[in-house]
């Protein structure tokens, strides 16, 4: 160490002695006799210590050589991956160097709706500890977003790229990274969505847009698509069917869908969006398309306590709000455990029906479920998990966050199958 010697480190057999000069690393096995080690790429050592494994050193590197370097026997050195800017700690005489990190920043893309509230993005980082040291900024002159008090502000519809930096401290250096809002009318949404599964499906009935039904204001008897008929008894508002089905006794209860067989041969999967807006004693049934008593009904029954899968069913799959159960007497109760909006899709095990279906109702109008309604997807193959998921982000992956069951249906445009050419949404009441 023909200058200095910064930092010296024993490991039980060998002294490793760091500083600068002809030889920025020497070694002994006794601290009396010294061998010099070269520069190993340095032109200064500042610390050197040994993990149990390995020794490391660390210091300011010759032109393009890394700042951290590591030997498992003190002679031989190897240059460590990754990024190793050293940051100078105090600045005056004595002042120390440490090693600091690079980090990567993460935010996703993302949707609005003119007139939402300023927001702060998501950003997640790499650091550890993660620190929060965020500045946002968007391309001056635009007329989609301003930033005011480090928040976005929505200024119009259009496209804008949101730069997200996180300042430095004394453990990593700052990183910077990009997202692209995009912000629609709440009536501009079209071609922005992804569309719902059309393979197999029977019927779309979507009682807040299809042009095809019978009745007007809040009455509504019939819904069609693709030839089938969807027959209701209940109210429509705000685009949904709500169905009053309050009482505790079983038979004075009577309103419900019924989807006429007519053009559903080989049903294997129903889905659909629905709100239960009470529960009553007898009043639990959530679908009866039976053949034959048993076979095919989803209900609660009052005198044992228990939900009754039937054998149609039973061992099929149950996805509420996109998360996947085997549908099973147990696991029917998570479409009824809380209160919001749920998006449930019913996949038979392994045989299809062909028999009128009864929604929320029991087959011979009675035991009725108190609840609201939105769409219904019939198929006649079972839905996959993607594909289920598909349907799930076709109203909540794109414009606004499904996240409570207070909040509202997420605007959505229409297509082709949908029987309609108008935009809109469907409220929660």
């Amino acid at each position: 160490l023909t200058n200095y010697c910064y930092d010296i480190q024993w490991n039980g057999s060998l002294w490793v002695a760091v500083g600068s000069g002809t030889n920025c690393i020497a070694t002994s096995t006794d601290g009396k006799t010294w061998t010099g080690r070269g520069t190993q790429n340095f032109t200064t050592v500042r610390e050197v210590c040994w993990t149990g494994t390995y020794w490391i050193a660390v210091g300011e590197p010759t032109n393009g050589n890394e700042a951290i370097r590591y030997s498992t026997d003190g002679i031989t050195w190897t240059a460590s991956t990754g990024t190793t800017t050293l940051l100078t700690l105090g600045g005056a005489a004595g002042a120390r160097n440490m090693v600091k990190y690079n980090q990567s920043l993460t935010m996703a893309s993302l949707s609005k709706i003119t007139g939402d509230a300023d927001f702060t993005p998501v950003v997640l980082s790499t650091a550890i500890p993660e620190y929060s040291a965020y500045t946002f900024s968007v391309p001056a002159g635009n007329t989609v977003a301003s930033v005011v008090n480090n928040q976005i502000r929505i200024l119009g519809t259009g496209s804008v790229t949101i730069t997200v930096t996180q300042a430095a401290n004394e453990l990593y250096n700052s990183a910077t990274t990009t997202a692209t809002l995009t912000v629609f009318s709440s009536a501009s949404a079209v071609n922005t969505f992804p569309a719902y599964v059309s393979d197999g499906i029977l019927a779309h009935f979507d009682p807040a847009h299809s042009s095809s039904y019978s009745g007007s204001g809040t009455s509504m008897t019939s819904l069609v698509s693709g030839g089938a008929t969807a027959t209701f008894s209940g109210t429509y508002s705000s685009g949904t069917i709500r169905l009053t089905n309050t009482s505790s006794t079983a038979t004075s209860n009577t309103q419900y869908i019924q989807l006429a067989s007519t053009n559903l041969t080989g049903v294997r999967t129903v889905s659909f969006w629905v709100k239960i807006e009470s529960i009553q004693t007898l009043n639990r049934y959530l679908i009866d398309a039976r053949s034959t008593t048993g076979e095919s009904w989803i209900l609660y029954n009052q005198s044992t306590g228990l939900y009754e899968v039937g054998t149609l069913w039973n061992g099929g799959m149950l996805y509420v709000n996109n998360v996947p159960y085997t549908l099973n007497t147990t696991n029917i109760d998570k479409v009824f455990a809380t209160t919001g909006w749920k998006h449930v899709t019913l996949v038979t095990a392994s045989s299809s029906f062909s028999s009128d279906i009864k929604l929320f109702s029991r087959y011979v109008l009675n035991e009725a479920l108190d609840c609201s309604v939105g769409p219904i997807w019939v198929y006649n193959k079972v839905l996959s998990a993607s594909e289920n998921t598909q349907n799930y982000d076709y109203f909540v992956s794109t414009i606004g966050n499904y996240t409570s069951p207070t909040n509202t249906y997420p605007r959505y445009p229409l297509t082709a199958n949908d029987n309609s050419t108008s935009t809109g949404y469907i409220a929660s009441s």
